[in-house]
């Protein structure tokens, strides 16, 4: 009698040629366009980077204590305040996300708007948008 055994093929080989073909982009716009769909973040996502964390509030601390060269280029600088230090901010120098991670921290002293622009704060939910918008028509002329 014949029994049932398996060929001696090592594991790994079969792993390895058992997975789907890579697919090689046909012209250097295809793999960028490749790229930027793979960049581009979920809701999901965008909503738990938003969020709160105990890691993320460490290391805001942590720029704002170790202030450096790096963390001008962010726009903006640290300024000690008696419960700890904050961040004073220069809007239009300052990328939207960041303004939007050290304000959800806690970490805001002031935010100088300057103009009419007001895109560093599109991260923000609308009614405190709203209320900047507002504060900045009626009171900031």
């Amino acid at each position: 009698m014949l029994k049932n055994s398996s060929p001696n093929i090592p594991k790994t080989y079969i792993q390895l040629h058992t997975t789907k073909p890579v697919s090689i982009p046909r012209s250097l716009n295809q793999l960028n366009a490749k790229i930027a769909l793979e960049s581009i973040l979920s809701t999901k996502e965008k909503e738990a980077m938003k969020k709160p964390s105990a890691q993320k509030f460490a290391e805001l601390l942590d720029s704002l204590i170790s202030y450096t060269e790096v963390h001008s280029l962010m726009g903006f600088y640290p300024v000690a305040r008696r419960p700890g230090p904050k961040a004073v901010f220069l809007a239009d120098l300052s990328d939207p996300m960041t303004l939007w991670d050290y304000f959800i921290h806690g970490f805001i002293d002031t935010i100088y708007l300057e103009g009419t622009n007001l895109h560093c704060i599109n991260e923000f939910p609308f009614a405190v948008q709203t209320i900047i918008r507002n504060y900045k028509i009626q009171f900031a002329k």
